[in-house]
C-alpha cells in the first residue's frame, strides 16, 4: 500500500469540484427518519424542562444517529431492507462519467454504520463496473 500526505501531491492533483445531488429518500426510510424524529423531539421537550439523565442524553443522540442513517439507506436501520437510492445514484453517476470511458473508478466508502451493512455495495458497482473499496479505521479506546 502506498501512503503520501496530500501537502506532498496537492501540486499533482486536479483541482478539487464538489457537486451536490439531492436525491429523495424512499417511503421506507422516511418512516424511519420521522419515527427517529418524533423520539428525539419528545427528548428535546423534556431538555427544556429539566437537563436530561445520561440514560436520556443517550438516547436522544440513538435517535438522531437513526435518523441520519435512514437518510443514508433503511437498511441501515431496520437491517432488512435493501438497497438504497444513494447508492443507485452513485452507480448512475460512475457510469455514466466514468466507467463507459474506459476509466477506472474507485469509491471508498468508511464509518462504522457503512461497514455493518457491506453485501449491498458491491452489488450497485457490478452493475457500474467500478470497484469498490472499505476503509475501516480501528475503533480507539475513548477518553
Amino acid at each position: 500500500m502506498l501512503r503520501r500526505q496530500r501537502s506532498v501531491v496537492k501540486d499533482q492533483l486536479p483541482d478539487r469540484l464538489d457537486t451536490r445531488l439531492d436525491v429523495p429518500m424512499s417511503n421506507r426510510q422516511m418512516e424511519l427518519h420521522d419515527g427517529a424524529l418524533t423520539a428525539a423531539r419528545r427528548f428535546a421537550k423534556i431538555a427544556e424542562r429539566r437537563p436530561l439523565t445520561p440514560t436520556e442524553e443517550h438516547l436522544l443522540l440513538a435517535a438522531l444517529q437513526q435518523a441520519r442513517m435512514a437518510c443514508n439507506a433503511a437498511g441501515l436501520v431496520d437491517k432488512v431492507t435493501e438497497g438504497s437510492p444513494k447508492l443507485d445514484e452513485l452507480a448512475r453517476l460512475l457510469d455514466d462519467c466514468a466507467c463507459r470511458a474506459g476509466a477506472r473508478s474507485w469509491c471508498f466508502r468508511s464509518g462504522s454504520a457503512w461497514a455493518r451493512w457491506p453485501r449491498t455495495w458491491p452489488r450497485s458497482w457490478a452493475s457500474a463496473r467500478c470497484g469498490c473499496m472499505a476503509v475501516c479505521r480501528p475503533r480507539t479506546a475513548r477518553t
